[in-house]
């Protein structure tokens, strides 16, 4: 389903940066949501905090009115007991205080139903009061001896406008009290609120940030796997996926490597075209050859004596010998891992050092350089052609590479290995410039040459060392290459002295059928 939305949506259109930003804007988007949410809730709690301190703040208004009103009755009370000035000062300053609480109240209650009932509890605390200051001045003004029935007039004439206030007063203080009741149930909410909100926002903005950075890694993971799978098949010669669809920056790394192959291929496709062409012009004339010396060798040996027998036999084994090498150079070319096929057989160690030595004979008189040899006879199963060819490039790379008048050493020599398994090692010593260090490994790689300290290099394709590294390697063996600049280099090479050829590495052939072949694995030396 992920890879659907990924193939149909707009997203693929997108490079990696746009993806990106797209990514990383969702999450800011998330987190102004977020933001803005808890700022509204803050701002919530600020305005509840104002209407707390403000019912609050009423409140005690209020019950300062509702006590006002007893300490009204007792400054009353005394007032008419004493008659005195002080007694009178202190009734209005009570009453004064009551109007001005409720002034306040007016000016700061902002519902309906209180201003409507706060309007009714002062149009009545104001006639009462009035009406007290009127009997006030009554009392004043009686005789002496009539002021107590003045007073009691009074008293009976306030106590019920007196009742009907207290009661106004009362009922608008349970009002107040109820509202402030109800403020604790408001903070209990605000704070459950604030936690739900903190809690679902980290818990949504993790799941976000899972989601996106994992859709974007499972996307980017999953098409570079692709291009990884790709390389592997080109590389074994199989089919490519198909090319992806977008516009990113991994679509275009696909799309080139698509070209790439495709132009691989064609390369591919014209090299095989060359070298059958190459390997017909030069395979068939060999092939030509062949046929003749070995018409020669069967002709009646009136017309050649014992040196032209050798001749012919020497010319007929180099020639096989090089149409096998045809063979093995049309494989190597190949993209795929070349498959050398090998037919081991009982092979003499003094057969290998002279057949070499033969075919680079008429070369290093040429040039003006002497082979020789040194060897302990010995037997073993081998591929005897194939350990030619080896030894043959060895001894042509080091008379090429030796000044004029030097010589080259050929080695043959049975040696055992630290875990005591038996070996033979042939190695070919010369005088020449050396291999620096860096490149005695490389060389034995693929189109591979060592550059002299002038800059020049040799000729050839870069192939030979390569090729004779996977015969040995065949052969369950080791190659290798000793080396100081200046005073010359020893290519060498250890193959055991029974055969662990592994049977998918041997040729159709009567020879190698014949041979009993072991699977066993590299000695801890030999890898």
């Amino acid at each position: 389903m992920l890879d659907d939305f990924r193939q149909n949506s707009a997203v693929m259109w997108l490079t990696l940066k746009q993806k990106g930003i797209l990514f990383i804007s969702l999450l800011v988007a998330f987190e102004l949501v977020f933001v803005a949410a808890l700022l509204m809730q803050l701002d919530k709690a600020e305005k509840d905090a104002l209407y707390e301190a403000s019912v609050k703040d009423i409140y005690v208004h209020t019950q300062a009115i509702a006590r006002g009103f007893y300490t009204a009755h007792e400054k009353q009370w005394a007032y008419n007991n004493s008659l005195t000035p002080k007694a009178e000062a202190d009734l209005h300053g009570t009453l004064d205080k009551i109007l001005a609480d409720l002034d306040y109240l007016k000016a700061h209650c902002r519902s309906t139903d209180q201003q409507k009932k706060l309007a009714e509890l002062d149009d009545a605390t104001r006639a009462l009061i009035q009406k007290i200051y009127k009997w006030n001045e009554k009392i004043k003004k009686a005789p002496e001896m009539e002021q107590p029935l003045v007073v009691i007039d009074s008293n009976e004439d306030v106590r019920l406008p007196k009742r009907h206030v207290q009661d106004l007063a009362i009922e608008f203080l349970k009002a107040q009290q109820e509202e402030m009741n109800s403020l604790a149930p408001a903070q209990d909410a605000f704070q459950k609120n604030m936690q739900l909100i903190i809690v679902c926002g980290l818990v949504a903005n993790i799941v976000l940030a899972c989601g996106l950075s994992l859709f974007l890694t499972k996307d980017i993971a999953d098409r570079l796997n692709v291009i990884l799978r790709n390389s592997r098949a080109l590389r074994a010669g199989g089919e490519l996926a198909k090319e992806m669809r977008g516009t990113d920056e991994i679509i275009l790394l696909d799309k080139s490597f698509h070209a790439m192959a495709k132009q691989i291929k064609e390369h591919e496709r014209l090299r095989r075209s060359y070298i059958a062409v190459f390997r017909e012009d030069l395979a068939a004339p060999l092939h030509d050859v062949l046929s003749n010396i070995d018409a020669l060798k069967a002709s009646p040996t009136d017309f050649k004596d014992a040196k032209a027998e050798k001749m012919l036999t020497m010319a007929q084994k180099n020639i096989k010998r090089l149409v096998g090498i045809v063979d093995d150079l049309t494989e190597s070319n190949s993209i795929a891992p070349p498959e050398i096929k090998l037919a081991p057989d009982s092979v003499l160690v003094s057969d290998i050092v002279e057949r070499s030595m033969d075919a680079v004979k008429a070369f290093a008189e040429e040039k003006g350089i002497s082979v020789r040899s040194e060897f302990e006879e010995s037997q073993f199963v081998a591929d005897g052609d194939k350990l030619i060819q080896v030894m043959v490039n060895f001894l042509s790379n080091a008379v090429k590479f030796s000044p004029k008048g030097e010589s080259v050493l050929l080695k043959g020599e049975p040696i055992s290995t630290s875990d005591g398994q038996p070996m033979l090692k042939f190695s070919v010593i010369d005088r020449g410039r050396g291999i620096p260090e860096h490149a005695r490994q490389s060389i034995f790689e693929k189109f591979q040459q060592v550059e002299a300290a002038d800059g020049k290099r040799g000729t050839g394709t870069g192939l030979g060392l390569n090729i004779c590294k996977q015969i040995v390697e065949r052969h369950c063996g080791r190659i290798g290459v000793d080396s100081e600049l200046g005073k010359g280099s020893t290519f060498w090479i250890l193959v055991p002295t029974e055969s662990r050829i592994s049977p998918e590495y041997l040729a159709n052939s009567s020879a190698g059928a014949s041979v009993s072949m072991t699977a066993a694995a590299l000695d801890k030396e030999l890898r």
